[in-house]
């Protein structure tokens, strides 16, 4: 799996996931502040060598250390993206 983000001090940007295995990846996005950080979606599928796009709004705070998380597994073909 490949992230690509690049955070500003406020605004919308997009975290882009992509699969570099044969399978689909099912994810869950989270973060140690989520009143500054919103994430949308926050969990989905993604498909076998496919991407996906997540909006990522980041509010106006003090500066500190905060992490975000993507947790992924192996999915079976049944599970759904919704």
């Amino acid at each position: 799996m490949a992230l690509s983000f690049k955070a500003r001090k406020k605004g919308t940007e997009s975290l882009c996931i992509t699969s570099t295995m044969p399978a689909r990846i099912g994810f869950k996005v989270q973060c140690t502040d989520s009143k500054h950080f919103i994430f949308r979606p926050v969990f989905g599928v993604i498909e076998a060598k496919k991407s996906f796009r997540i909006s990522v709004v980041r509010n106006a705070h003090p500066k500190k250390r905060d992490k975000m998380i993507v947790c992924a597994a192996v999915v079976s073909r049944f599970c759904r993206n919704n």
